[in-house]
């Protein structure tokens, strides 16, 4: 039903583009080739005018004051870098630098954005940081260079290759050892289903995350009432 606002498009629409069709043929074509479309690229519809601001600032490097759904009331003053797709072409991100930290923004759960006069500079390291985030996944943040080694069992390999979402590119391989360059959170989030079968060797701080995460969770089985309460 026209609104006040949609009503020029709906006359235009009816008599200009269904001359040979009727008004509901067309919006269920329209309907139609909208959901066969990925899910990132139907996202950029429907946050159009976020979505031209951020490319329009990309292309001319100017600064973006953004605000999040999250918190409103605080705008962050970012350096753009790109607005990136994951590999699953769920969601899109844009990649920035705000001070002298890389991040990432949801495209969905950007409130208001607006171009700044002011120049975009992204430092050198933020750069390299930037394009490996593109590369691995625009929604985990990598604050360091840092090389992750996993060592996976056989029954591990053959994990990695059937569990696609979230999974990190691989550096390289050398015998049961996983070399990978992306970011914590993607290794933690992607391993911690592989059970025994994935054992994160380095670094040091990782593997003890992962060691605290199964002991938690054999302590809560180990729990002879089925309790979930944490005692902390």
């Amino acid at each position: 039903k026209p609104t006040k606002k949609s009503s020029a498009i709906i006359s235009y629409i009816q008599y200009e583009l269904t001359r040979n069709n009727s008004l509901s043929a067309y919006f269920r074509n329209l309907f139609e080739s909208y959901v066969s479309m990925p899910q990132d690229e139907r996202e950029k519809i429907i946050f159009k005018q976020n979505y031209d601001i951020i490319i329009k600032a990309v292309q001319e490097k100017k600064v973006l004051s953004l605000s999040t759904y999250r918190r409103p009331e605080y705008f962050h003053h970012v350096s753009p870098y790109a607005l990136s797709s994951s590999k699953e072409e769920l969601f899109n991100y844009l990649l920035a630098e705000e001070g002298n930290k890389v991040c990432s923004f949801r495209l969905s759960r950007i409130k208001s954005v607006i171009i700044l006069e002011e120049k975009a500079e992204i430092s050198k390291t933020g750069l390299v940081l930037l394009k490996k985030m593109e590369t691995y996944g625009p929604q985990f943040m990598i604050p360091k260079e840092e090389e992750i080694v996993v060592r996976l069992t056989p029954r591990g390999e053959e994990l990695f290759q059937m569990m696609y979402l979230h999974r990190p590119v691989i550096d390289r391989i050398e015998g049961d050892l996983y070399y990978f360059c992306c970011s914590k959170e993607q290794i933690r989030q992607y391993f911690s289903r592989f059970g025994k079968h994935a054992q994160v060797r380095e670094p040091q701080d990782l593997r003890k995350e992962m060691e605290r995460f199964y002991e938690e969770a054999s302590l809560a089985y180990q729990k002879k009432d089925g309790s979930s309460k944490d005692k902390t």
